[in-house]
């Protein structure tokens, strides 16, 4: 979690409870970055390149003192406050932090070698502890884990490294003589540019630079060959794994629809049937993210995965008339065998005859309700929110069957409550199974009473839009 594990390993424990929670400690972090990447950077350049002088010390000083208050403070204040875990318990900082490594850092970060500056002037050399902070810029990455972040870290690498050999390049040119030869820098232009694009020129190995003349140039170049060699294999290797990371799940989903693409060639499905096969593919991946939204949740807790679940889906459930009176418990434990399935337009949900053996809740899209002498009549509308289909879940033997066909009207993603789940759940809830035998008694009585002349049972099918949905979620094409 943190960049370099083993020796920052303590920096990569203190974020569980505080850093994660409040979002003034994240900003306060980025701070406290902000303040070590001055002294990364900005101490090295002065050292190196004469852009400190009489004249501006007193700005340097300025910030300098300034980010040394921002160290201060983050020892003090916010340190102490945070928590870490050691052996799965959760511990304070505050009366572990003095005595902890993390503690010894952030005191030599700060002792004050500017006092030297009485003796030996204005040297940016005797700040040089304060990068000791790098756990804070290191602990800073670990909280903010994303991909990007990932990205901009080594990035940020790439760019310091090549910065750093720009401050020694100068630094080697000045021991030389500016422009005593062809190698060093000659004098003209802009000092950290100048050296900044020899320094990219070298580590990435381009080439094309003058010949070193020297032993000393010789053994620099050398050593920047080297370590250009050794440094840019490293950084490109991290940067694939972060984009093979990055796009894994891109990865599976090509594959996954490349394999089935094959599998339909080799047996000629028909090619009408293999572009409804990609469509659902396409739109699948770029609803949500993925094939299958179980396959997200798989490695949580199952208590995690009930939280999820519960935000999702339960007021929806709750709301199903057919379950009202049931234990509140057995509806969140219904909330996990729920399967979201998508539908393409035209798409049946369900046929005419069919045994049902599933519920359905509309989460995204409409489905339509067809009837008519040719099946074909728009009878009712269902929206996202509505219910349908709860009765064939308690119907004994074979089952209900389906008394009009339901088709998707444009993309449709439902969640399915299968039967067989709904029993291995009611084993362990007989109060709830009562109640639900008896509302369906009830429910089938009244589906056998005699509908209105010429009119086809809409509303009494196994699968019908319950009384309690908002009417926003059902529209009927015809008067019942």
């Amino acid at each position: 979690m943190a960049t370099f594990a083993p020796p920052f390993l303590w920096g990569a424990l203190i974020f569980v409870s505080f850093a994660l929670q409040d979002r003034r400690y994240i900003i306060w972090l980025f701070v406290v970055t902000i303040a070590f990447n001055w002294n990364c950077w900005f101490i090295p350049m002065r050292w190196a390149f004469p852009y400190q002088t009489a004249q501006n010390t007193i700005y340097w000083l300025f910030f300098d003192y300034l980010f040394d208050i921002v160290y201060l403070v983050d020892m003090l204040v916010f340190q102490p406050r945070l928590q870490f875990v050691r052996g799965g318990d959760i511990i304070d900082m505050k009366a572990n932090y003095r005595s902890s490594m993390r503690f010894r850092r952030d005191f030599c970060s700060l002792l004050p070698f500017d006092v030297l500056y009485i003796k030996f002037g204005f040297l940016p050399v005797f700040r040089v502890n304060r990068l000791m902070k790098v756990i804070s810029c290191t602990s800073c990455f670990s909280i903010v884990d994303v991909i990007y972040a990932w990205v901009i870290r080594t990035t940020g690498y790439l760019l310091y490294i090549l910065h750093l050999n720009s401050c020694l390049y100068y630094m080697a040119s000045d021991y030389e003589g500016i422009a005593s030869t062809k190698w060093v820098y000659d004098g003209e232009g802009n000092k950290y540019l100048r050296c900044y694009y020899w320094a990219v020129r070298t580590l990435i190995t381009i080439g094309g630079l003058p010949e070193p003349v020297t032993v000393f140039e010789i053994v620099f170049q050398l050593l920047n060959y080297f370590t250009g060699v050794f440094v840019f294999s490293s950084l490109i290797g991290q940067m694939r794994d972060v984009i093979g990371a990055a796009t894994a799940g891109h990865t599976y989903f090509r594959t996954s629809m490349d394999n089935t693409v094959a599998y339909m060639n080799t047996y000629k499905i028909p090619r009408h049937v293999q572009n409804r096969v990609r469509t659902w593919y396409n739109y699948t991946w770029a609803s949500q993210g993925v094939l299958d939204e179980s396959e997200l949740l798989e490695d949580m807790p199952v208590k995690m995965r009930m939280a999820i679940a519960i935000d999702v889906s339960f007021a929806i459930l709750n709301k199903v008339e057919l379950f009202k009176g049931c234990d509140n418990q057995m509806i969140q434990d219904m909330l996990l065998r729920l399967k979201s399935i998508v539908y393409l337009p035209g798409d049946y949900v369900c046929k005419k005859g069919e045994i049902g053996r599933e519920m359905y809740i509309i989460k995204q899209g409409e489905v339509q309700v067809l009837g008519g002498p040719d099946g074909t009549k728009v009878l009712v509308t269902l929206r996202a929110g509505a219910v349908f289909g709860e009765i064939s879940l308690l119907a004994a033997g074979g089952g209900n069957r389906r008394t009009a066909n339901v088709v998707a009207h444009g993309f449709a993603n439902l969640f399915i409550l299968d039967k067989k789940d709904l029993n291995e759940i009611l084993v362990h809830y007989p109060d709830s199974q009562k109640v639900l035998t008896r509302k369906g008694r009830k429910r089938r009585r009244g589906m056998k009473k005699p509908t209105q002349q010429g009119v086809p049972p809409v509303l009494c099918f196994p699968f019908q839009p319950l009384l309690d949905i908002p009417s926003s979620n059902v529209h009927s094409n015809e008067k019942v």
